[in-house]
């Protein structure tokens, strides 16, 4: 990912550069209050950025201001935001929430759950790249997002407890009603526009059509633990464009 770090005080900078370089696949920017970051972010020559980690008590700018400027411009209104306080204000944490923030650091720093939760950001980004937009979708199927809504609701709703059905299953003597099963899942995935969804099915299709040996079966369940985590990823970036269009 492409982080922009924006922390006035240059040793707190310092440290969250260095644990997030030690994953060594991420580019790093860096700011040291919020106008800076607001220049950088609305500047082309920047590049693309994936996610801001933003200091809530910076001087000319503090973190929630920033984030409250970056929900005025359309090109950075959905952006990732991690927020970093050593404060315990409901307030402030809650105006966070409305402005679409979902995750914090809270200092003292901790190098694991910092590297966790951005992590967590990139699942989500993923999740993010394999769904394709509900306009898309409706547009696509000439359906209302009201409708669009429902349609993946009910899915989903038949999909999560099929899942935990179908592991308890004799797959060797149920493997082909859970192959045509799950041919008929991935293509509804694919109808709705969940990629990445349908991917996690396509992959356990091919171990179902015949008798699983020990190899398929661990294949097989090791698909479902993928399909689990794309219908989790999925139901967050629901809940977050709910909060959004709030």
């Amino acid at each position: 990912m492409r982080i922009l770090i924006a922390e006035d005080d240059k040793i707190s900078r310092d440290l969250l550069r260095l644990i997030l370089a030690s994953e060594q696949r991420h580019t790093l920017l860096e700011a040291s209050d919020g106008e800076e970051a607001l220049r950088m972010l609305r500047d082309p020559a920047s590049g693309r950025i994936d996610l801001c980690i933003l200091d809530i008590m910076m001087p000319r700018m503090d973190g929630l201001s920033l984030v409250e400027q970056m929900r005025q411009v359309e090109a950075l209104k959905s952006m990732r935001v991690i927020l970093c306080t050593a404060l315990s204000d409901r307030a402030k944490v809650q105006r966070a929430v409305q402005l679409g923030v979902l995750h914090y650091i809270v200092k003292p720093y901790v190098r694991n759950l910092i590297l966790e939760k951005t992590r967590m950001v990139e699942s989500e980004l993923a999740a993010e790249e394999s769904l394709e937009s509900q306009n898309a979708v409706c547009e696509r199927l000439g359906i209302d997002s009201e409708t669009c809504n429902r349609l993946f609701r009910d899915f989903l709703d038949e999909l999560r407890p099929w899942v935990a059905y179908a592991r308890t299953c004799d797959y060797a003597r149920d493997h082909e009603e859970l192959a045509i099963t799950v041919n008929g899942f991935r293509g509804t995935a694919l109808t709705l526009g969940a990629a990445g969804l349908a991917r996690a099915l396509g992959d356990i299709e091919p171990f179902l059509s015949t008798p699983p040996d020990d190899k398929a079966r661990e294949a097989v369940s090791l698909g479902f633990n993928a399909i689990e985590t794309e219908v989790k990823m999925i139901l967050g970036l629901a809940k977050e464009r709910l909060r959004q269009e709030a």
